[in-house]
């Protein structure tokens, strides 16, 4: 295994998006619906780091307060001398890379990414911080948190897939491939996506299996949200080929109410065709 694998280069090209003269020429509405659009989207991004990895929360969250306490220059201009602006930019490029990528494995290859810095270097960067200064107990925390899983590349760690050979969130840690495979029959069976779900193993002590196909829904109960809810006749227990599915809603039940929270105020804008498309992700 190469570790330059799981390293971003320091010559990878970072590209703004400059949108500030393309927003400036929106009417007042239209900037609102994408003013509320982009905040729907933000909140469900924080999904991705959820569904990704256990310290992909704590790397954004610490990367939220260095970047946001002060601006990249000044950054650079606190970092102590024994860290070379080789390793700064290294920093600033797994950063942009976590950033983009909405944690620390990449969306296309589901291979892991790692600081391309010493980790002494980088926690210097940390502890010579505004933020550092402005919260030193919380800072270090978020780091205690993630930054020896932030660097492992043990076997497990090097890419999302099922055990033993990586590690993903969508299943429970004791769910094999064999096991999803079984729930997919199930599902398909059921006319039910995998998308927006998630599945955790449960085993009692007689050995009795179940299923838990968690769907993500604002709704956290089982009662039928008026006429056009088709999920609540489904949700429930299920048995299939002697094994028992329990199907229930309400998985990341908070966020998405932010998400069509959003989307419902993204709804200002006049145009039917926009207010249409909203009302079918509100559903």
């Amino acid at each position: 295994m190469a570790q330059s694998e799981h390293v971003v280069p320091n010559s990878v090209p970072v590209n703004q998006l400059l949108c500030r003269v393309a927003f400036d020429s929106l009417t007042p509405t239209e900037k609102l619906y994408a003013h509320y659009l982009c905040r729907a989207c933000f909140h469900g991004g924080l999904i991705v780091l959820l569904q990704t990895s256990q310290e992909s929360v704590p790397i954004f969250l610490l990367l939220q307060k260095l970047f946001t306490a002060q601006s990249v220059q000044s950054l650079h201009d606190d970092k102590p001398e024994t860290v070379s602006e080789e390793d700064f930019q290294a920093l600033l490029v797994y950063a942009a890379a976590v950033l983009t990528n909405m944690g620390n494995y990449r969306s296309f290859g589901d291979n892991k990414i790692i600081p391309g810095l010493p980790m002494k270097s980088f926690r210097a960067v940390v502890e010579s911080s505004k933020a550092y200064r402005d919260d030193s107990s919380g800072v270090n925390s978020l780091w205690q948190d993630c930054s020896q899983a932030m660097y492992s590349l043990s076997s497990d760690d090097r890419e999302l897939s099922f055990p033993p050979k990586g590690k993903t969130l969508y299943y429970s840690s004791n769910c094999m491939q064999e096991d999803a495979e079984f729930v997919q029959g199930f599902m398909t069976q059921m006319n039910i996506s995998p998308y927006n779900t998630r599945l955790f193993k449960k085993e009692s002590g007689d050995g009795q299996v179940v299923f838990e196909l968690k769907l993500a829904s604002i709704a956290t109960t089982n009662d039928p949200i008026g006429s056009t809810d088709r999920v609540a006749a489904i949700l429930g227990e299920h048995r299939y080929k002697d094994k028992t599915i329990k199907i229930v809603r309400g998985d990341y039940s908070p966020l998405l109410q932010r998400v069509v929270d959003n989307l419902q105020k993204a709804k200002v804008c006049p145009d039917p065709q926009h207010s249409q498309s909203i009302n079918c992700f509100c559903m």
